[in-house]
């Protein structure tokens, strides 16, 4: 219709219906089956499923091929024909498991009623792969579309077989400090077990068993090391020493391999752990010996001294045994009836010490001072338990040069004929009285009277001196009952306590004699 837009004519569109008539001719409309092409185009088939994107080792990746020709139809059974090249390989992150890295599809199988091929593949190392498709066409390879495809493959659960521990704290400790040891987490095929602290944490097991002290240690400290190596460092501190068996586990199951301070190490959980003891100390260790309670003056004695750490261990271990031992004496308290050597700068008497390599020590002192001693015996300038000990100390064997002696008996010769009486003190090397040790009270000593000048010294006539006859010598003076004696003995038999003694001597000399 025309338009006049003088009188508001609007142009108006005439339906075709009111123009012209459409109809089906006799069988129309005909059915016609369009084929697909008989090519099927690479950049037209597309894959699909699970494979294509992650996965886990030794597990079977499973993924769908879907061909197609140009136009994107589904090539169906026509498609049974196609044949595809499929592998995968390791581009980033490897884990270092043990395989290879490169990997072809395990199976490759079309499906009639989809007209679809249905692949798998299986690789062993986990990391990143590129996932090849391609469609062999005649004498080329034509990758799929998005071939190839970027695959994150996971590593398996770690397990104990292949996980390793490695650290010193596998073959030896001391006695009370912390024994380390890392553990490398691996699955059954090598992969280190990368970024996976919240799985593998609570599956790692740590236990020393110390059979023959019936003690149980577990770990003190756990921690990681390295989260992209899978490495958990353990701390645990065993208080015996002797042999500890250490157990680490994962899931349940020995760690099979482990390194220790050398590297040819290739033992496997139990870990024999050697445990020595740790430094010496003085509180625990002890001493031995009838020398800690008695010893006599200027005779040797010995006791034994055993070292132990503070769990009461025996430092006996080579290199351990080298401890600073040292003892001495010296008396308790103020003697005043000792010399004056008590309590001078010699007063303390320095002991010898024998190591004998087996936690033990032998201590030698030759005490001076009779009475109550104060015997030290120290680690390290620290007091073993027990010490200092009081030692009684009894006097030593009588020593003429040291003993004294005095009274009116030794001018006896000018009173002729009467008994001389004079007093012995036996004392010992160092001056100490005779009246507690062995023999004392029954010391033994030789009162001697000599002349000046035996040839013009006479005794008028023969005597009986303190139990002794004298019988006439062979040379007399030719006086009648007149001998000419050079000697005369007298004797110290009666003892009067604390060390002293009472001797007597008799005789008729005309002329002053000498006593010895």
């Amino acid at each position: 219709m025309w338009k006049c837009d003088a009188i508001g004519l609007k142009k108006t569109v005439v339906p075709p219906e009111y123009l012209y008539q459409v109809r089906h001719i006799q069988g129309s409309p005909f059915p016609i089956e369009v084929q697909p092409s008989q090519i099927t185009s690479a950049t037209a088939t597309y894959p699909a499923g699970t494979g294509l994107l992650s996965g886990t080792v030794g597990d079977n990746l499973p993924f769908e091929i879907f061909p197609n020709d140009a136009n994107y139809n589904a090539r169906g059974l026509y498609a049974r024909f196609d044949q595809y090249e499929i592998g995968a390989t390791v581009v980033a992150n490897d884990h270092g498991g043990s395989g290879p890295r490169e990997v072809s599809a395990t199976n490759s199988d079309f499906v009639s009623g989809s007209g679809t091929f249905k692949a798998t593949y299986r690789p062993l190392i986990a990391g990143t792969y590129d996932l090849f498709i391609k469609l062999i066409e005649d004498s080329s390879l034509a990758p799929i579309a998005g071939s190839p495809y970027r695959v994150i493959v996971h590593p398996s659960p770690a397990v104990g077989g292949t996980s390793e521990a490695f650290g010193t704290g596998l073959l030896s400790a001391i006695a009370g400090d912390e024994a380390y040891f890392t553990v490398r987490l691996r699955d059954q095929f090598q992969n280190v077990r990368r970024s996976r602290t919240s799985i593998d944490t609570n599956k790692l097991q740590m236990v020393a068993v110390h059979r023959l002290q019936e003690e149980i240690y577990i770990e003190k400290q756990r921690g990681i090391v390295d989260l992209l190596d899978a490495t958990y460092s353990f701390v645990y501190v065993a208080n015996k020493t002797g042999a500890v068996e250490l157990n680490i586990k994962v899931d349940g199951e020995h760690v099979a391999t482990g390194s220790g301070a050398d590297v040819t190490y290739n033992g496997g959980s139990p870990y024999n752990v050697v445990v020595t003891s740790t430094v010496a100390e003085a509180t625990t260790s002890t001493a031995e010996g009838w020398a800690l309670k008695e010893a006599t003056s200027s005779v040797p004695t010995y006791f034994s001294i055993t070292i132990r750490d503070r769990f009461q261990n025996l430092r006996y271990e080579p290199g351990h045994n080298v401890d600073a031992v040292t003892c001495d004496i010296r008396p308790a308290v103020h003697n005043p009836t000792t010399t004056s050597e008590q309590t001078s700068a010699n007063a303390t008497v320095l002991g010898t010490i024998i190591n004998n390599n087996d936690a033990t020590y032998r201590c030698t002192y030759n005490p001076k001072f009779a009475g109550l001693n104060r015997l030290e015996v120290k680690v390290a300038g620290v007091h073993i338990s027990g010490s200092p000990f009081i030692v009684n100390v009894a006097d030593g064997l009588s020593k003429g040069s040291t003993s004294t002696a005095k009274g009116t008996g030794f001018w006896v010769g000018s009173m002729a004929g009467y008994l001389g009486h004079f007093t012995v003190q036996s004392v010992d090397e160092h001056g100490n009285p005779r009246n507690k040790g062995a023999g004392s009270g029954n010391d033994t000593f030789v009162v001697e009277l000599n002349h000046n000048e035996p040839s013009t010294h006479y005794i008028d006539s023969v005597v009986t001196t303190l139990g002794q006859y004298h019988g006439a010598s062979l040379s007399t003076s030719g006086s009648a009952n007149v001998v000419n004696l050079t000697k005369i003995y007298g004797n110290c038999d009666e003892y009067i306590g604390n060390g002293m003694y009472h001797c007597m001597v008799s005789t008729k000399l005309r002329r002053e004699s000498v006593h010895r």
